[in-house]
């Protein structure tokens, strides 16, 4: 899932202010950048078996791996993460948040994988026996709703004040869920999406390094 925040007034939806995007899985698979193209560059020429052999020698990032795949009926059903912190400077004080989407209907994630049905090392669920839908049935569904004023979405968000990462790196650890205990989830606003943009907004989405 990509959410763009846009200029209050006059905005262009090509240019947007900040992208967020987020995946499946509370966290990521890998803790840093480096770590994440280290291992990307080792996993993802090998063939299947050394995928697997691969994932036997890094159990935990096999876990966290296996942890975000879904088997969803809906996208309405989902949980999105963005998985890493972004930091905002406000007049009073430094914040790092990460983000949080979900269907205003499903406080529930379903769509979780049952592990042993899945072929070991291989990154995505295989279409079950007697599973006859369309390959595209979950977008088409998507559209659907969007058309239907059906596709309502919840926005949450973690705050965690500012502290300098290098005296506790876990705070920007990828891998690592922060205590919803100390750093609850806040519901910050509602989504009601009425209308499909154009291939083109929906591919310029990305990654803001410096935000992140």
């Amino acid at each position: 899932a990509a959410l763009r925040l846009l200029e209050p007034v006059d905005a262009d939806p090509a240019a947007g202010l900040h992208d967020i995007l987020m995946n499946t899985g509370l966290t990521f698979p890998l803790g840093t950048a480096r770590l994440f193209h280290d291992f990307v560059l080792r996993w993802a020429p090998a063939p299947l078996p050394l995928k697997e052999q691969i994932f036997r020698e890094q159990p935990d990032v096999a876990d966290r791996f296996y942890s975000a795949l879904r088997n969803a009926a809906s996208y309405l059903d989902l949980h999105y993460h963005s998985q890493v912190a972004f930091l905002y400077k406000t007049h009073d004080q430094d914040l790092f948040v990460r983000y949080r989407l979900r269907g205003r209907d499903a406080e529930q994630e379903s769509g979780h994988v049952d592990r042993s049905k899945l072929v070991k090392g291989q990154d995505f669920v295989p279409r079950q026996r007697g599973d006859f839908r369309a390959t595209n049935f979950l977008r088409e569904g998507f559209r659907q709703a969007v058309l239907q004023g059906a596709a309502r979405y919840v926005l949450s968000a973690q705050f965690r004040p500012w502290t300098d990462p290098a005296g506790n790196p876990r705070t920007l650890d990828c891998s690592t869920a922060w205590d919803d205990t100390a750093y609850p989830w806040m519901d910050i606003g509602y989504l009601n999406l009425r209308t499909m943009v154009d291939a083109n907004t929906r591919g310029s989405a990305g990654w803001q390094l410096l935000a992140a």
